[in-house]
């Protein structure tokens, strides 16, 4: 639970949560405390009241964002302004646990 949430926050608020082991690294534990803080909402609400469905849900809709169609953030990023690839794809296979049921 605890770590899928994370993981989901950490893809869905990449540089937010990457900022916070670069800070408690660095010695400030405190700041690092406080962005931690600013990010838990979204975890909270993954995690705590959508459950592993939330999280499937989350990552489904990231792939979305980041990857669906010419217009798809990392196609515009990779293919048309960096000129580096000639096409994105991603996917995000969630595996179904018997009984589970996708949130609503």
């Amino acid at each position: 639970g605890a770590v899928g949430g994370i993981v989901a926050v950490g893809m869905l608020a990449t540089a937010a949560a990457a900022r916070i082991p670069i800070a408690y690294r660095e010695g400030r534990k405190v700041e690092a405390g406080r962005m931690q803080e600013r990010i838990a909402p979204v975890h909270e609400q993954i995690v705590s009241e959508m459950g592993i469905p939330g999280v499937k849900a989350a990552l489904d809709v990231l792939v979305s964002i980041l990857a669906e169609g010419r217009s798809s953030r990392l196609h515009r990023s990779l293919v048309y302004e960096k000129q580096i690839a000639r096409d994105v794809n991603a996917y995000f296979a969630a595996m179904e646990i018997a009984g589970e049921r996708p949130p609503r």
